[in-house]
């Protein structure tokens, strides 16, 4: 099965949190499950009119690549248990939170059982959230940051259109699944848990 595109990997955070220090933190866990950091382009300026791209070695990233505009970084290795060929990292910026976007590439993700890999995902939230603390999280296909993490919590009430989402409440996790898995096509309960 495949229609392509990208399942995404939403990880977001309210400005009480520094966003480099979080980075840090997410780019050394990733550093420990196997994956390099190859290549970062971002624009200097707001309209995306000057670019700079940069090959990045040893995974040493310079402060210059947080001073601009639609942060993105290309990974290679390995992502929950998985071999991949690219992983996309963007940096989410707004005036009142930020967050990190994966893009796995869909072949990638699903030479495996869809509802396995759903739970491998789910299971690296929890277990990420223990080392860096976020406002939410979420997976599904072609799924964008949009929403401050006071925002997405009222969202998640009626959730129709996140497979999956994550949301911390009085020191536990809620996961919010969604009628559809995170390929967008098939089947799940919808259903609640807390962790």
């Amino acid at each position: 099965m495949g229609t392509g595109g990208y399942i995404n990997i939403g990880i977001v955070f309210n400005h009480s949190r520094q966003l480099l220090e979080v980075f840090d933190s997410i780019k050394n866990e990733l550093i420990e499950k196997g994956s390099s950091f190859n290549h970062v382009k971002y624009s200097k300026d707001i309209d995306g009119f000057e670019w700079v791209e940069q090959q990045i070695k040893n995974n040493v990233i310079h402060q210059s690549s947080f001073t601009g505009y639609y942060t993105k970084f290309i990974l290679s290795g390995t992502f929950l248990n998985v071999g991949i060929h690219e992983l996309s990292l963007i940096i989410h910026k707004e005036d009142q939170f930020f967050g990190f976007l994966f893009g796995i590439n869909w072949e990638d993700v699903f030479a495996r059982h869809i509802l396995n890999t759903q739970s491998e995902m789910v299971d690296w939230l929890i277990e990420l959230y223990q080392k860096v603390p976020y406002g939410y999280s979420f997976i599904g296909h072609e799924i964008e940051i949009e929403k401050h993490p006071n925002d997405f919590k009222t969202l998640m009430i009626n959730n129709h259109s996140y497979p999956v989402s994550v949301i911390p409440v009085k020191g536990r996790l809620k996961i919010y699944y969604g009628e559809n898995a995170i390929d967008g096509l098939s089947d799940q309960e919808q259903r609640i848990e807390f962790i």
